[in-house]
């Protein structure tokens, strides 16, 4: 079972550095769009071990919120900054 934990968790140093590749300007202003347009439904973060941070998530597909959102898993592994898995619920997985 997974503690619940808080942001103080998550390392200060989490970013766009965590990805495996670099995103785009584009990719950045549509992500800060959609947490600033409430795209984003909950946010919930696990301590799933002692080093890893599960966050979860309801994200809304499109201005059209009576849609279902999708799921989004992240794991966030502390010890080497990095995702060490994600997953979401749309059809692009």
């Amino acid at each position: 079972m997974a503690d619940v934990a808080s942001l103080d968790d998550i390392p200060d140093n989490f970013s766009p550095s965590y990805l495996p590749y670099s995103p785009t300007l584009r990719q950045k202003q549509r992500a800060i769009a959609f947490v600033k347009d409430c795209y984003v439904k909950d946010a919930y973060i696990y301590l799933s071990s002692k080093d890893t941070i599960q966050i979860k998530s309801q994200v809304f597909r499109s201005q059209r919120k009576s849609e279902e959102p999708h799921k989004v898993n992240i794991d966030v592994l502390k010890t080497n900054n990095t995702i060490s898995d994600a997953h979401c619920s749309c059809k692009a997985g």
